[in-house]
């Protein structure tokens, strides 16, 4: 059975006002899932902020009980098209779960001068039963602006279901 994120509201980021003209609000959506879709040559431009309850470090191992949820949430772009990305996936023991994509990220657009860059925020929030007790590595995809594209981050994060 496939797992999908629970919908959450669009959290923007509290971050001070914008540097760069922002564009209209698109609006938060599911993304596409970037399984089956030709791989990017480089690596994606993300941050994954949040993992479960955790502000982390791209070292740390995060612990979650089993009977929690865990909350991915970051931002993403398509550093190629200087835009907004298509979507994310968050992607765990080889299943993919698309994000909900196109959250307020007023202080990404502010850091690389990309007005488009605004509405880049991302999250999934999945429960933790159904992700399973044990290990699980954690990767984000990035889906090109054209839909088509799939860039692959290099480093997994270790999420740890107790």
């Amino acid at each position: 059975a496939s797992v999908s994120c629970i919908p959450r509201g669009n959290e923007e980021s509290k971050a001070p006002g914008p540097t760069v003209p922002i564009p209209p609000d698109p609006g938060i959506k599911m993304s596409p899932s970037s399984e089956g879709l030709a791989r990017g040559a480089g690596l994606p431009v993300f941050n994954l902020e949040q993992v479960g309850h955790v502000l982390r470090s791209p070292q740390e191992v995060v612990e979650i009980a089993s009977d929690d949820t865990v909350e991915f949430s970051g931002w993403a772009v398509d550093a190629a098209t200087k835009s907004r990305a298509a979507g994310v996936d968050i992607v765990m023991d080889g299943k993919y779960y698309p994000a909900r994509y196109g959250g307020g990220r007023f202080d990404v657009a502010s850091h690389f001068k990309v007005s488009d860059y605004a509405y880049s925020g991302f999250s999934c929030t999945l429960p933790a039963s159904k992700i399973g007790r044990g290990d699980h590595a954690v990767t984000v995809h990035v889906i090109g602006k054209d839909g088509k594209t799939a860039y692959e981050a290099s480093t997994a994060v270790l999420l740890r279901i107790r």
